[in-house]
């Protein structure tokens, strides 16, 4: 989406109820309903009947991302009762569902957005069932987590300009190592129907690396363009995790933006809470049970995988997008039928404390499936592709390789069980194409 297409600008003050659909890639243009929010959002059909409703029940206390069974919300979702008539076509993909929200403009309600001063309590209080938060143009600071859990129909929707800063590691206020700015769901109370887009995490101040959104849903998510800036220097776990947690349930990350990596836990002053090598540019975690597709993602120079994703039960669609320089690798799958397509991926660097970089890498799983991927190796690694024991059956086809530093181009590990090998088109391996052992 061009700067142009998501500018925001003459927002009112007002709450506004809309009626949101989400739809996919390169949709902005087409739309053209609402006091300028359709440019930034793409949703479809919006009303001017202003609402002093409040949508529903605030969210719970506390900063914590444990899977309790805690609700921060009840109230059902309002019904849509508009007709279907009024709202525009639209083309592209569906992604998403519609649902009833009531969009306000937090800095109308009392919200800082010069950065001066922690906006954390002024976001708990507005967090509510049926209700978009818009950001204008600012800095919001943050000095610990806003956290809604057990919702229904939430959204954060930011203007290009906005930023959200955490406050340094020795300032953040981490209860049981909770690290996160936004925790929208919890294994134990998912929230229903979330949409988060053009939301940029600064991390460019030292120590502030902390994890931007941790949400757990069970149906209905939609993440979209969002960036983060900065290095992720504390070893805490990466920017962004994002599980659908009913197997029922699917969701969509399109266009994250995750250009500066992070730094491996051996190599930070004051890491918050060190998982493993450090920090993942995007978490699936084991608690992933639904359908989640990841689309256009940039995501470089992370020490524990790039896109990792540790589910067993759920699937994780990888479509297209550029990865670089991530350590053990780019794209580490598992899960039932989970797929990468259309993907580049790139090793012509390391940071310290990087080893294995690898391309992909196939942990556990059933018909998990890589096709039409393209794949430079210019920096020393062993192999390109690897799949690991506990895959009971793979594809890998329509892949090009060219690896002059890698010794190998796929190696399948003994306890790995059908995997088929079909197109491979690899040049420069110093050893071969295929390691069967």
């Amino acid at each position: 989406m061009s700067p142009e297409e998501r500018k925001i600008s003459g927002r009112a003050s007002a709450t506004r109820r809309w009626t949101l659909r989400a739809t996919g890639a390169a949709l902005a243009s087409s739309v053209a309903v609402g006091p300028a929010a359709a440019e930034v959002c793409p949703f479809i059909s919006t009303n001017d009947d202003e609402s002093d409703d409040d949508g529903g029940s605030s969210g719970g206390s506390g900063g914590g991302n444990g899977g309790d069974d805690s609700s921060g919300a009840n109230d059902d979702a309002d019904d849509n009762d508009d007709d279907d008539e009024s709202e525009p076509e639209s083309s592209g993909q569906s992604d998403g569902v519609a649902f009833d929200a009531e969009e306000i403009d937090v800095t109308a309600h009392g919200v800082d957005n010069s950065g001066n001063s922690s906006v954390t309590n002024d976001l708990q209080s507005l967090a509510q069932n049926n209700r978009i938060l818009y950001f204008p143009d600012g800095e919001y600071y943050m000095d610990s987590a806003v956290r809604f859990v057990g919702f229904q129909n939430f959204g954060l929707i930011a203007a290009d300009g906005a930023r959200f800063v955490p406050a340094p590691a020795s300032q953040y206020d981490a209860p049981g190592q909770s690290v996160n700015m936004f925790t929208l769901g919890v294994e134990g109370s998912p929230g229903t129907n979330l949409h988060v887009e053009n939301l940029t995490f600064d991390f460019s101040a030292n120590e502030t690396g902390v994890r931007g959104l941790h949400a757990s849903i069970s149906d209905g998510l939609v993440v979209r363009d969002v960036d983060v800036t900065g290095t992720h220097d504390t070893g805490a776990p990466g920017p962004l995790n994002t599980d659908i947690v009913s197997s029922g349930g699917s969701g969509v990350v399109e266009n994250l933006s995750l250009p500066d990596g992070g730094v491996h836990v051996d190599y930070t002053s004051t890491p918050l809470h060190s998982a493993g090598a450090g920090p993942s540019g995007l978490n699936i975690s084991a608690a992933h049970s639904g359908s989640l597709t990841v689309r256009n993602a940039e995501i470089n120079g992370f020490p524990d995988n790039g896109l990792y994703a540790a589910t067993r039960d759920g699937t994780v669609t990888v479509e297209g997008g550029s990865f670089r320089n991530n350590n053990v690798a780019s794209v580490r799958l598992m899960g039932q039928g989970s797929s990468v397509s259309g993907a580049r991926i790139v090793v012509d660097n390391g940071r310290d404390g990087f080893g294995a970089q690898r391309a992909i890498r196939l942990n556990n799983g059933q018909n998990l499936e890589i096709r039409n991927v393209d794949v430079e190796v210019t920096s020393s690694v062993h192999d390109v592709i690897r799949v690991m024991p506990g895959t009971d059956s793979a594809t890998i086809d329509d892949v090009s390789m060219n690896i002059p530093a890698a010794n190998w181009g796929v190696s399948v590990t003994s306890g790995a069980n059908n995997v088929d090998i079909g197109s491979l088109d690899v040049s420069g391996a110093n050893r071969g194409a295929e390691l069967l052992y």
